[in-house]
């Protein structure tokens, strides 16, 4: 049937891809993850605090970082 969209197939899905562990944003920007965590605490790097002790970055973000640092 032409012309029906499935809204459920069409939703943004969020993959792990996208979102990093500290431990593997400090692997991915060659700093240490007390840098990172630096960063973080500073402002300098967006990150989602998931609760007090879990924290994600958005490889984006993460990426825009290293560019500003570089």
């Amino acid at each position: 049937m032409q012309g029906i969209i499935d809204h459920k197939s069409e939703a943004p899905r969020m993959t792990n891809i996208d979102w990093l562990t500290v431990e593997q944003a400090a692997a991915e920007a060659q700093v240490s993850t007390k840098t990172i965590r630096r960063w973080y605490r500073s402002g300098r790097l967006q990150a989602d605090r998931l609760s007090p002790r879990v924290i994600r970055i958005r490889r984006c973000e993460l990426a825009a970082m290293v560019e500003r640092v570089a």
